[in-house]
């Protein structure tokens, strides 16, 4: 779905229609430019529905716990603690 305000589809949809189209296209786009973990570059996978990506190597999918303290592990021989959430914006 185009939602540029130049696209004569986009006046014709209701106001709901609009706010939906517009939480899934921000949607599609955090998966799109999510799909590497930012911590060690392996690929993620989505998780929760849709709600988060986890990075491949992330065995546990909260990260390292030492001391109930979440740790990132960096060491590519290790597992990773990459996790990777949707921006919240503010609408107005």
């Amino acid at each position: 779905v185009n939602l540029k305000p130049d696209n004569p589809k986009y006046s014709t949809l209701r106001m709901q229609d609009t706010a939906l189209c517009a939480q899934a296209k921000s949607l599609f786009e955090f998966h799109r430019r999510h799909r590497f973990c930012g911590l060690c570059g392996s690929p993620t996978h989505s998780d929760q529905g849709g709600s988060r990506r986890i990075c491949n190597r992330n065995i546990v999918g909260e990260g390292e716990v030492v001391g109930g303290t979440v740790h990132d592990t960096h060491d590519l021989d290790a597992q990773c603690s990459g996790i990777v959430f949707p921006r919240q914006d503010p609408v107005i």
